[in-house]
């Protein structure tokens, strides 16, 4: 049985925000005959997953950013001075084509997602990560200097990453098991629907066949 994933999928009262990212990276597969629980088969990194381990990233580096945008306890200048050394040896490292950075990355995004982790993976995929701290990291200096709302200020990065900012918060975090649960419960609200369309459209076509005069 195959099962389509939506992009936000309504569960009673509860609206849930999943990226097209997860859209693409779930296949799904059920045991026939079993009642089994779906489960998610994962390989290697494919380019989905790479977009949402990603997103991971930029959802845990903009939450974190926000919690620290009202907190009082943050000294701003000491902060700025971190983040630029982080900075500027991330932007080396990627000039010299060492994307050792993104390893320790990836492995925590997979251990949110629960997703299997794989220390080779391709090099390129190790450079979006790297760029993707680095524009992270840009973006959050920049919120601190300019005194503004870092969720406002990364609006762009946070589009391109599919996460919506809804009544001024983040989502929360969903592992690969939590969304398909989300997913399936759609999907089974959607079928539903569907076919509750399709019975009134058949009624409507026999009524009207009904309400002609004999030829």
């Amino acid at each position: 049985m195959v099962i389509r994933l939506f992009p936000f999928l309504n569960s009673g009262k509860r609206t849930h925000f999943l990226p097209g990212s997860v859209i693409g990276s779930l296949s799904i597969a059920q045991e026939t005959g079993s009642g089994e629980m779906l489960e998610a088969q994962f390989k290697d990194y494919t380019s989905s997953e790479q977009a949402l381990i990603c997103r991971d990233l930029v959802l845990d580096r903009m939450t974190r950013m926000a919690a620290d945008a009202v907190s009082v306890e943050i000294d701003v200048e000491t902060r700025i001075g971190v983040l630029e050394d982080d900075l500027l040896q991330i932007k080396q490292q990627i000039r010299s084509r060492d994307f050792s950075a993104a390893n320790e990355e990836v492995r925590q995004c997979c251990e949110r997602l629960q997703l299997p982790f794989n220390p080779d993976f391709h090099a390129e995929f190790a450079r979006l990560v790297c760029t993707t701290l680095r524009q992270l990291l840009k973006l959050e200096i920049d919120a601190l200097e300019e005194s503004e709302d870092p969720l406002v200020k990364g609006w762009d990065l946070l589009q391109r990453h599919d996460i919506r900012v809804v009544d001024g918060q983040l989502p929360r975090f969903f592992t690969v098991s939590e969304a398909l649960e989300i997913a399936i419960e759609g999907q089974t609200e959607e079928m539903k629907k569907k076919a509750s369309h399709n019975s009134g459209t058949r009624h409507r076509i026999r009524r009207r066949h009904s309400d002609r005069p004999p030829g």
